[in-house]
């Protein structure tokens, strides 16, 4: 599953790389814990506003998380078994993690916003 984001960084842009290259950066985006399987890479290019940022971020949801989620919305769901129950819940499940991945990038650039705004001052 990949989230892609954009956000424009009032900074110049070797402080823009600088501080996505720093460990502090990576390690504080949300929904990653220690060991987690994610890819992420940024592009930097210059804007009116200093450097617009273009982040991607992989996520693999594990087959077992997957299921557990199918599972507790099985258990609250009013509807009928069908037999296509199991991929309409998948689908379901899979837009979960999807926007949940969104919010936590666009929650990410903010605090990256905020730490070179910071910085800057």
């Amino acid at each position: 599953m990949t989230v892609s984001v954009q956000t424009p960084l009032s900074a110049v842009l070797d402080d823009a790389r600088t501080a996505l290259g720093r460990r502090v950066s990576y390690l504080c985006f949300p929904g990653l814990s220690p060991g987690a399987d994610a890819n992420g890479s940024s592009e930097l290019e210059p804007c009116a506003a200093g450097v617009l940022a273009h982040l991607t971020l992989d996520y693999d949801v594990g087959a077992a998380l997957k299921e557990q989620a199918v599972n507790e919305l099985r258990s609250r769901s009013p509807l009928p078994i069908r037999t296509d129950a199991d991929a309409i819940l998948g689908r379901a499940v899979d837009d979960f993690f999807e926007r949940r991945f969104a919010e936590d990038a666009a929650a990410y650039c903010d605090r990256l916003r905020a730490r070179l705004e910071g910085h800057a001052s």
